[in-house]
């Protein structure tokens, strides 16, 4: 049986203003997903052009203090692995701040400009003009506190927001019984958003040392800056025709009570132990969430 083919039950069973009902019909046999319309695909051109220019400048980062500034490779070694433990620290303080304080569209927004105001003084600080006793620190602080954070608060804003534009419910198609399913949608997307973060860091690397000039090292910044900008322009032009939903809980502590529950109460008789978290009053979260989880967890593991 296809995993959307028992879908969810609640009582409305009326369709919306663009033929969705929001809860599975009677006739339901096999949900299939939509083509991904403009709000969706906006933001995954925005994800390929950032992780192009964001490997491009992760690239520059490794060959400029070693080649240029002439750090010991084993000091960037541990430089690099402070860096990547930071930017993990980051992507889940930006998930709270973006679910709880801000908004998708506005966490991605300012960090998207905070990231382009990284990357100016990353390529200010390979001038020759700058004293040495600048450029190292500008560098460092640079990619650490602004292009580092911005870059890692976008990540999950913008699988989030990519998956809010997917309208929710079940639409007919021409064959009965045969739905439009808004959940085969939204790991459609995911699915594309995904490929398109692992597309862009193979061409940003693939890119990067084939435009870096030993004699002006702010080649590679300004590259991959102005990806970046082309990036941000694409996600802009969408503002009108993006749904934006209400803030409300962070997703992440959402999560975490979802997964606690289901550990906390496994039932042998479900196919998956995620399953056991559905219809608890363990927290602000409803079926579909759970289903989302275990989308999640199969596109990653």
């Amino acid at each position: 049986m296809n995993k959307y083919e028992k879908g969810l039950v609640v009582e409305d069973n009326s369709p919306d203003e663009f033929g969705y009902y929001r809860t599975r019909p009677d006739d339901f046999k096999v949900g299939i997903p939509d083509t991904l319309n403009m709000r969706i695909l906006l933001p995954i051109v925005f994800e390929l052009l950032k992780s192009i220019s964001y490997f491009g400048i992760v690239y520059f980062f490794t060959t400029y203090i070693w080649m240029d500034i002439g750090m010991d490779r084993k000091f960037i070694a541990r430089i690099k692995t402070g860096l990547n433990f930071f930017y993990y620290f980051a992507i889940l303080l930006g998930a709270v701040l973006s679910d709880q304080y801000f908004g998708n569209f506005k966490m991605i927004f300012f960090s998207s400009c905070l990231t382009v105001v990284g990357m100016i003084l990353i390529g200010i600080s390979t001038l020759e003009t700058i004293k040495d006793s600048v450029k190292v620190p500008l560098f460092i602080v640079s990619m650490f506190l602004l292009f580092g954070i911005g870059s890692s608060f976008i990540n999950p804003s913008i699988i989030a927001f990519s998956g809010n534009q997917v309208r929710k419910g079940y639409k007919p198609t021409k064959t009965d019984g045969v739905y439009i399913d808004s959940r085969a949608t939204v790991e459609r997307c995911y699915r594309y958003i995904y490929s398109a973060s692992i597309v862009g860091g193979i061409v940003g690397t693939y890119i990067a040392p084939r435009i870096k000039n030993y004699d002006s090292p702010i080649i590679n910044p300004l590259s991959s800056l102005a990806i970046m900008f082309v990036g941000i322009a694409a996600f802009i032009s969408g503002y009108k025709i993006y749904y934006r939903n209400p803030i409300t809980e962070s997703s992440i502590s959402k999560a975490y009570r979802c997964i606690k529950y289901a550990l906390n109460n496994k039932k042998s008789s479900n196919s998956n132990w995620l399953d056991s978290s559905k219809s608890s009053k363990g927290g602000n979260y409803d079926d579909e969430f759970v289903d989302g989880l275990k989308r999640i967890k199969s596109m990653t593991t």
